[in-house]
Protein backbone atom coordinates (compact mmCIF):
# COMPACT_ATOMS: atom_id res chain seq x y z
CA UNK A 1 0.00 0.00 0.00
CA UNK A 2 2.60 2.08 0.32
CA UNK A 3 4.28 2.02 -2.82
CA UNK A 4 0.50 2.98 -4.31
CA UNK A 5 0.54 5.80 -2.40
CA UNK A 6 4.22 7.03 -2.84
CA UNK A 7 3.33 6.66 -6.67
CA UNK A 8 0.79 8.81 -6.74
CA UNK A 9 2.77 11.43 -4.40
CA UNK A 10 5.44 11.42 -6.88
CA UNK A 11 2.94 11.93 -9.94
CA UNK A 12 1.05 14.90 -8.29
CA UNK A 13 4.81 16.23 -7.92
CA UNK A 14 5.89 15.74 -11.26
CA UNK A 15 2.73 17.41 -12.67
CA UNK A 16 3.73 20.35 -9.90
CA UNK A 17 6.99 20.85 -11.40
CA UNK A 18 6.02 20.66 -14.66
CA UNK A 19 3.52 23.40 -14.20
CA UNK A 20 5.90 25.43 -12.43
CA UNK A 21 8.19 25.34 -15.37
CA UNK A 22 5.84 25.98 -18.10
CA UNK A 23 4.46 29.05 -15.92
CA UNK A 24 8.44 30.36 -15.56
CA UNK A 25 9.02 30.00 -19.35
CA UNK A 26 6.62 32.65 -20.07
CA UNK A 27 3.53 32.93 -22.95
CA UNK A 28 4.86 30.37 -26.17
CA UNK A 29 5.90 31.93 -28.72
CA UNK A 30 2.36 30.73 -31.17
CA UNK A 31 0.43 33.13 -32.55
CA UNK A 32 -3.09 33.24 -32.08
CA UNK A 33 -4.04 36.55 -33.37
CA UNK A 34 -3.81 38.44 -35.88
CA UNK A 35 -5.29 42.32 -37.02
CA UNK A 36 -5.50 43.83 -40.42
CA UNK A 37 -3.12 46.46 -41.65
CA UNK A 38 -3.89 48.92 -44.26
CA UNK A 39 -1.57 48.34 -47.35
CA UNK A 40 -1.39 50.44 -50.79
CA UNK A 41 -0.44 48.88 -53.69
CA UNK A 42 -0.17 51.43 -56.67
CA UNK A 43 -0.66 49.00 -59.78
CA UNK A 44 -3.43 48.48 -62.05
CA UNK A 45 -3.89 47.22 -65.65
CA UNK A 46 -6.13 49.58 -67.95
CA UNK A 47 -7.10 48.32 -71.58
CA UNK A 48 -6.47 50.80 -73.92
CA UNK A 49 -8.05 50.52 -77.47
CA UNK A 50 -7.25 51.83 -80.87
CA UNK A 51 -7.81 51.70 -84.70
CA UNK A 52 -5.52 50.48 -87.05
CA UNK A 53 -5.69 50.79 -91.14
CA UNK A 54 -5.29 47.66 -92.99
CA UNK A 55 -5.48 46.39 -96.22
CA UNK A 56 -7.14 43.25 -98.03
CA UNK A 57 -6.00 41.83 -101.56
CA UNK A 58 -7.60 44.10 -103.76
CA UNK A 59 -5.96 47.37 -101.89
CA UNK A 60 -9.14 48.58 -99.72
CA UNK A 61 -8.71 50.14 -96.83
CA UNK A 62 -10.58 48.98 -93.57
CA UNK A 63 -9.97 49.37 -89.73
CA UNK A 64 -9.40 46.85 -87.08
CA UNK A 65 -9.91 47.46 -83.53
CA UNK A 66 -6.69 46.31 -81.17
CA UNK A 67 -7.41 46.47 -77.74
CA UNK A 68 -4.12 46.24 -75.61
CA UNK A 69 -3.29 46.60 -72.08
CA UNK A 70 -1.19 49.19 -70.45
CA UNK A 71 0.25 49.44 -66.58
CA UNK A 72 -1.14 52.53 -64.74
CA UNK A 73 -0.17 53.69 -61.22
CA UNK A 74 -3.01 54.26 -59.34
CA UNK A 75 -3.40 53.95 -55.57
CA UNK A 76 -5.39 51.20 -53.84
CA UNK A 77 -5.84 50.90 -50.42
CA UNK A 78 -6.60 47.30 -49.12
CA UNK A 79 -6.56 45.46 -45.98
CA UNK A 80 -4.18 42.51 -45.15
CA UNK A 81 -4.17 40.14 -42.35
CA UNK A 82 -0.75 40.30 -40.47
CA UNK A 83 -0.29 37.24 -37.73
CA UNK A 84 1.32 38.04 -34.38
Amino acid sequence: MATLVSLARNAMLSVAVATALALAAGPSQACDYYYYRTVTTYVAVQPVGYYVTHYDDCGDAYQVRVVTHRTVRVPVARQEKVYC
